[in-house]
């Protein structure tokens, strides 16, 4: 059994993994949402979980975005006081899967201090920043989620031998029940120039972020490189149907780490039965090409229309690629948004093959079964 469960999360990410067997389920929770998910979406979810006898085998953080890591800061805090008032907490958590930064990008670096300079000294800069996946209080709440595991006595990373979570570390499967889980990133080599990027846009929007030019601020936002993002390909050992999640990873590191784990045929392409969209829809993770060589039957997307989240650029070169197959493939959107009622009028479902799926407005999560 392999169900693949998409909480509405707004503009961020809040998705779950049951597994195992049906009459002895196990769970995963990947992400916990921006703000407000926690106590409207997650919390009850996780509720009802628990009063059938379930818990969380693991959590993984894909990354350190706030989008991606609020809620899950949420739920740690509930824990934590629960457990303080010696209560049942709301959900026993077994494992957390978390790459820090200090291991990831700012390892060798000084990233961080720089970044804490930099943003730290324009209110107006730390204004437009502080709304997005670039800024420095998301490396913040990485650091507060690995405290708040450790306070509540959470293993951290205890699948794993090393305190890093990369292709290069582990290039062999894992196994979990019935799952498969291979790392398809990051890299070592696509941190590393990662690590580059950042240096080279510190370097360069040191002095524009210092000062309290609204303008510059605000492109500084928009050119600021992505922070890294674990990426897995999960097979259920069942009936070998698979399903890729990408956090907010770029399409480009995917491809690396799917061509290092020797998962591409021999036309630099492979084939899944679900694929997690990068970083909700955005056109700045993707490319026309990408969708041409990393194929789905089903693709996943989860958000609000933030940044313009899903983009029709996006949206367009998924139908495109499948149509360009005789593909018939489903997308599922967590939110009705201008993307996808653009879609709609400049690609007919029917001409082009494909069914565009909202999640019901009176629903909080949808379910594929794998």
């Amino acid at each position: 059994m392999l169900r693949f469960y998409a909480l509405q999360a707004k503009d961020g990410d809040c998705l779950v993994l049951e597994y195992g067997k049906s009459d002895n389920p196990k769970f995963m929770l990947i992400d916990g949402g921006p703000a407000q998910v926690y106590p409207n979406f997650l919390k009850p979810f996780l509720e009802d979980l628990s009063s059938h006898g379930g818990k969380l085998e693991t959590i993984l953080t894909s990354h350190v975005d706030d989008d991606h890591i609020h809620g899950l800061l949420d739920l740690m805090a509930e824990v934590e006081k629960q457990k303080g008032n010696q209560e049942e907490p709301i959900i026993q958590i077994e494992n957390l899967w978390h790459n820090t930064f200090e291991n990831t990008l700012g390892a060798g670096t000084d990233i961080a201090t720089k970044m804490n300079a930099v943003f730290g000294a324009s209110s107006q800069s730390n204004k437009v920043l502080v709304n997005t996946d670039m800024a420095i209080n998301s490396i913040n709440q990485g650091n507060k989620l690995r405290r708040y595991a450790k306070l509540i006595k959470i293993p951290i990373n205890s699948l794993f031998e090393h305190d890093i979570i990369t292709v290069d570390e582990y290039p062999d499967p894992i196994k979990m029940d019935n799952l498969s889980l291979q790392i398809v990133g990051p890299t070592q080599d696509n941190l590393e120039k990662l690590k580059d990027e950042w240096l080279e846009w510190l370097e360069e929007n040191e002095d524009k972020l210092a000062g309290e030019d609204a303008q510059l601020a605000a492109y500084a936002d928009k050119s600021a490189p992505n922070l890294s993002s674990i990426m897995i390909l999960i097979t259920n050992q069942d009936n070998d149907r698979t399903l890729l999640l990408t956090g907010d990873g770029r399409g480009d590191f995917l491809i690396d780490g799917l061509e290092m784990q020797n998962l591409l045929d021999e036309n630099g392409a492979c084939h899944v039965d679900c694929l997690k969209i990068p970083h909700h829809g955005s056109n700045r993770n993707v490319t026309p090409k990408f969708f041409e060589k990393v194929k789905a039957d089903n693709y996943v997307i989860s958000g609000a229309g933030k940044h313009g989240n899903p983009e029709p650029d996006t949206l367009s070169w998924i139908v495109k690629a499948a149509h360009k197959d005789e593909r018939k493939i489903k997308i599922y959107v967590t939110n009705e948004t201008d993307g996808t009622k653009e879609l709609r009028r400049n690609y007919s479902e029917d001409e082009y093959g494909y069914q565009l799926i909202t999640m019901d407005k009176e629903d909080y999560y949808f379910s594929l079964d794998l």
